[in-house]
């Protein structure tokens, strides 16, 4: 059903590929896998371009329905209330100075959400999955996992010939910043 569902969002088998990252050969298949099970065409490929027909249509709505009831089910919707645990790892200054300040209102709106806040200041290198290696040694016991990166900050350190080490976040400033101060910069 995805490869329907991204072909239809996409328009192309290439550009579906893409977004399943897998090939044009693939979303053929198990595109002509759905009609003959359906014993009826459900997309039809014009200029270069593919399009639903009546009931590729009506086969698409079920499955954006059926997308949404298994989503809501998995993130934890229970009578209408969120619930479940959310863990951000993050490094310590964030921690400290933007999600602690935000926890109460989080709290008040969302009572049933348990957080933490655990602060590291360890670079996790995607390339080397060293960031799937972190993810799953803080795997939860029990429940199910929803791993993502929210964001990147680059940190360039600059060291003073006397302590302290300043910390500059923006990676691009960093050079401005010896500059100026007349400093040298360490990667």
């Amino acid at each position: 059903m995805r490869y329907f569902l991204a072909l239809e969002r996409t328009g192309s088998a290439q550009a579906a590929a893409d977004l399943l990252r897998t090939s044009t050969t693939t979303v053929s298949r198990k595109i002509s896998a759905i009609s003959e099970r359906l014993n009826e065409q459900v997309v039809v490929k014009t200029n270069n371009q593919w399009v639903l027909t009546l009931v590729g249509r009506r086969l698409f709505d079920i499955g954006v329905k059926l997308g949404k009831s298994i989503s809501d089910f998995g993130d934890g919707y229970i009578y209408g209330e969120h619930v479940g645990e959310i863990m951000i790892t993050s490094l310590d200054f964030i921690n400290r100075t933007i999600l602690f300040l935000r926890l109460h209102d989080f709290h008040t709106n969302y009572p049933a959400i348990k957080s933490n806040l655990h602060s590291s200041n360890a670079n996790l290198n995607f390339g080397f999955g060293e960031a799937n290696v972190a993810t799953s040694l803080a795997r939860p016991t029990s429940g199910r996992l929803h791993a993502k990166k929210l964001f990147e900050v680059k940190i360039a350190n600059v060291y003073f010939k006397t302590p302290p080490v300043l910390r500059v976040t923006d990676q691009k400033a960093a050079p401005n910043a010896c500059k100026n101060l007349r400093l040298r910069q360490f990667p």
